[in-house]
């Protein structure tokens, strides 16, 4: 039995560019963490781990874009046209039928003031507002608020 922790990165059967790049990446972090016990050396275990951090981060992206690349290059353009327009034609309808709800409830609102007792004025008029309070000539208000 192998007591050796195992390099997950020989694992990878059929290597791409992007696969390639990685492990230079990995093979730089190996590098730069020999250098951590030199007397001499710049570099720090901080660093090391968070050049490590970015490169998992780079990898991540890798494995996320593969899914996004394929579904890019399998969408149907002409297929996504349809479809935008079938949804710009859905607004529009949308559009009108908003459009006309505000209508319909002042016709309905006009509708009920006829159906009101009249106090004497025009049922279809905007309704009044009441007066505003006046003041003194020493510019203090009168009304009670």
């Amino acid at each position: 039995m192998n007591d050796e922790p195992d390099d997950y990165d020989e694992r990878i059967i059929e290597r791409e560019a992007e696969a390639e790049r990685y492990l230079e990446m990995r093979d730089i972090l190996r590098k730069l963490r020999e250098m951590v016990p030199l007397q001499n050396a710049r570099v720090t275990e901080n660093d090391v781990v968070r050049l490590e951090h970015v490169v998992n981060g780079y990898l991540r992206i890798l494995i996320a874009c593969r899914p996004l690349g394929a579904a890019v290059r399998s969408a149907d353009q002409k297929q996504l046209e349809r479809e935008l327009e079938e949804v710009n034609e859905r607004l529009e309808e949308a559009t009108a039928t908003l459009a006309a709800r505000p209508r319909r409830a002042q016709a309905a609102a006009r509708e009920a003031a006829r159906a009101r007792p009249s106090s004497g004025g025009d049922p279809g008029a905007p309704a009044r507002r009441a007066p505003r309070p006046s003041s003194t000539s020493s510019g203090t208000c009168t009304a009670r608020c």
